[in-house]
């Protein structure tokens, strides 16, 4: 028992120490501050948190002044005070205070531990910055517990420059009173930085009579609108239908409108706007009218088109101060040039002439979109307003070139080949093509192409008559190429070219003159192989002779014993050269 007591005193205080240690390093560790958000507010709380969706307020580079704000949590497990913190800001925002790069604010009373105090830094933007993030430092002194020592502590703050939205909604046309007309008006977004979500929600009624209870317009048509989103400088047309109450002839109205929408923050906004609709004393028919009502005007997609337009006073009564604005109700189907006309009257019957250059969008090619012309005029000194919709069909242009075109034999029969280019946007359909004369009669037979489409080379190989046959030198070839375009009409046009052509018969003769010479060119070489192989047999004879005079001197030497192998040879040399 003695043995083990003497170390156990000692044991449990150096492990009570150790503990004491390790707790104190586990309440350091979570004696940290934690940066929880960051945003924009106009709220000018100090005390408590500020929550984000108090705040979420858009900045636009347009803004002389804002307040930053930075929620941050206590997660020691103390209470802190005395809470002084300074934000390194970036280039193009300052402090309004120090009119420097840093700002530095307090947050006075104590913050509990786990709860959230926020800072709040009045700062101003000096230079446009759109949809951008910084990375600020945020420096934070307090004091904790009982503790009067200063702690410090280095965080980082997201700030963003956010844009702002600002969507306005504003009529296209006017109304004519005691009677059921379409409005049309617009919502754009005037702001820097986008909306989404939106909803558009009209009243049922509006401008109310007091005296007769009955209101000056009534929705009798869509009341809700939606649109995914809005970029900067984009806009949104929509319609609906109205019944106007007479007694509202001649005045302005306001139709209330309530927006819905998401806005940079990621927060709903709600407005309250007006709508201004003008309200003219409209005639019991239409005053003016197109000359052409039944006819389809026509644009070439990817190119500026002018479009000659009249329209006919129909009212039986002069118009005097006539304005005429046109606008496309399609965003791919622009507007060029000259917008709108002022005419000072227009007689009974008169034409009022316009021609509007658009540009439609190869987008458009194969569809019809919509011109509206708008007229506001006097008749009898009393204001009228009148819409006029123009249909107008986009279509693609084909132009078609011949390429690489010439005459040649196949199967010894004349043939005209080449090749077709669309060089337009619009695809020529179930096409054909056919030679001609000068008087347009058809000197060779039909082909059939199939689909002439855009940038596709298609080639062609026509066999021609005898005309062709005896006839040499360069010759005018004409060609009828006829397709139908998207609409289905048939169409035609002559493709000219000049070919240079060889008759049949000087073909004929230097094929002959060519197939001789080969039969030539091989004799010569038969001749030449000849040659050599009986060279080689001479001298094959020549060498066997040789060597059975050889072996004869040899022979002659042995049987002689008295004569030696060199002089033997010579020998037989001499008598060889005496004979």
């Amino acid at each position: 028992m003695n043995s083990f007591s003497q170390p156990s005193a000692i044991l449990i205080p150096v492990l009570l120490v150790i503990g004491s240690l390790v707790l104190d390093a586990r309440k350091a560790d979570a004696a940290d501050l934690e940066v929880v958000e960051s945003f924009w507010t106009d709220s000018t709380q100090t005390q408590s948190s500020v929550a984000m969706d108090q705040g979420g307020v858009e900045v636009s580079t347009a803004d002389t002044a804002a307040t930053f704000a930075v929620n941050v949590i206590n997660r020691r497990g103390e209470d802190i005070t005395a809470i002084r913190a300074t934000i390194g800001l970036p280039d193009g925002i300052i402090c309004v205070k120090s009119h420097d790069s840093q700002a530095t604010t307090v947050c006075p009373g104590i913050t509990r531990a786990g709860e959230m105090f926020t800072l709040l830094f009045p700062v101003e933007i000096t230079s446009s910055y759109l949809d951008k993030t910084f990375r600020c430092s945020l420096v934070i002194d307090y004091s904790a517990g009982s503790k009067r020592d200063t702690i410090r502590q280095t965080l980082t703050a997201n700030l963003r420059m956010t844009g702002d939205t600002n969507l306005e909604l504003t009529p296209i046309n006017g109304l004519s009173p005691g009677s059921t007309s379409a409005l049309k008006f617009r919502l754009s977004n005037r702001g820097t930085a986008s909306a989404t979500g939106i909803r558009l929600s009209l009243p049922g009624i509006s401008g109310m009579n007091p005296s007769t209870q009955q209101p000056a317009l009534s929705v009798l048509g869509q009341r809700s609108f939606k649109q995914v989103s809005l970029s900067p400088g984009q806009s949104v047309d929509w319609e609906t239908s109205l019944y106007v109450n007479p007694f509202a002839t001649g005045s302005l109205q306001s139709l209330d409108a309530e927006v819905r929408y998401t806005n940079a923050c990621l927060r709903q906004k709600r407005i309250q706007t007006a709508l201004g609709v003008s309200i003219f004393a409209a005639p019991n028919s239409m005053s003016l009218e197109c000359s052409e009502p039944n006819a389809q005007l026509h644009a070439s997609a990817g190119k500026i088109s002018a479009l000659a337009v009249e329209f006919c006073n129909r009212s039986g009564h002069e118009l005097s101060d006539v304005s005429a604005s046109v606008r496309s109700g399609n965003d791919a189907l622009n507007v060029m040039g000259q917008r709108n006309w002022m005419f000072d009257r227009v007689d009974v019957d008169g034409i009022i002439p316009l021609t509007i250059s658009v540009f439609a969008a190869k987008e458009l090619m194969g569809r019809v979109s919509t011109l509206g012309v708008s007229f506001q005029f006097v008749v009898d000194g009393q204001p009228h307003a009148e819409m006029i919709e123009l249909s107008l069909y986009s279509e693609g242009e084909i132009l078609v070139r011949l390429n690489d075109v010439e005459v040649g034999d196949i199967a010894s029969v004349p043939h005209l080949t080449g090749n077709l280019l669309n060089e337009g946007v619009g695809t020529a359909l179930f096409s054909t093509l056919e030679v001609i004369d000068t008087e347009g009669n058809v000197i060779a037979e039909s082909i059939y192409l199939g689909d002439l489409v855009e940038n596709s080379p298609i080639p062609f190989s026509i066999p021609l008559g005898d005309s062709f046959s005896h006839m040499s030198g360069d010759r005018i070839v004409r060609l009828r190429l006829s397709y139908q375009d998207a609409l289905r009409n048939p169409t035609t046009k002559l493709l000219q070219t000049t070919v240079s052509f060889t008759s049949r018969a000087e073909t004929a003769t230097a094929t002959t003159d060519a197939t001789d010479e080969p039969y030539g060119n091989a004799f010569s070489i038969f001749c030449f192989v000849a040659g050599i192989g009986i060279g080689f047999l001479v001298a094959i004879l020549l060498r066997r002779k040789h060597n059975a005079e050889l072996q004869r001197v040899l022979e002659e030497s042995k049987r002689r014993g008295d004569m030696s192998l060199d002089e033997a040879i010579q020998s037989s040399a001499l008598t060889t050269s005496e004979q």
